[in-house]
């Protein structure tokens, strides 16, 4: 497979950045783009942070679009113990598990579920103490950046 030209200047916008936001619209490839981008960054471990529902479409594209194999682990419950991995998948409910872990790439698919800096999902996901104060880069997915005001962009 290969990726169309746009898709490329997505995954070359996102290598160039430490933080981005990659807001196409849906069905547009934003996940190839990011999978593809961080194995061309060779930014590991990475932690994928997503709606519970696509979870596993997230692994199986990672063993799509990567050039080498992966290890990857998808974290399904509390009680799931972390072993090694270059690549992490986890629900925003469950992200503070991985609180501690050195992150070189976090990825946060529908990044529109932490509009809220209050919100307890936001702080775990991309506060200071969460998993964005532990990452070297963050890169947010979303296909919906801005819901009723500026703010929500921020």
């Amino acid at each position: 497979m290969k990726l169309r030209p746009y898709q490329e200047t997505g995954v070359d916008f996102l290598c160039a950045r430490k933080t981005a936001l990659l807001a196409d619209d849906m069905g547009l490839g934003k996940t190839m783009q990011a999978i593809v981008a961080a194995d061309t960054a060779d930014r590991y471990p990475i932690v994928v942070v997503c709606p519970s529902p696509v979870k596993d479409q997230w692994e199986g594209k990672f063993h799509v679009w990567s050039k080498d194999f992966l290890l990857t682990q998808v974290i399904r419950t509390g009680k799931d113990k972390i072993g090694p991995a270059h690549v992490y998948i986890v629900s925003f409910k469950l992200a503070k598990l991985l609180k501690g872990m050195a992150i070189e790439t976090l990825i946060v698919d529908e990044a529109h579920y932490c509009k809220n800096i209050e919100a307890q999902r936001t702080i775990d996901v991309l506060g200071k103490d969460g998993l964005g104060g532990q990452a070297n880069r963050i890169w947010a997915l979303t296909g919906t950046p801005i819901f009723n005001r500026p703010m929500d962009l921020y």
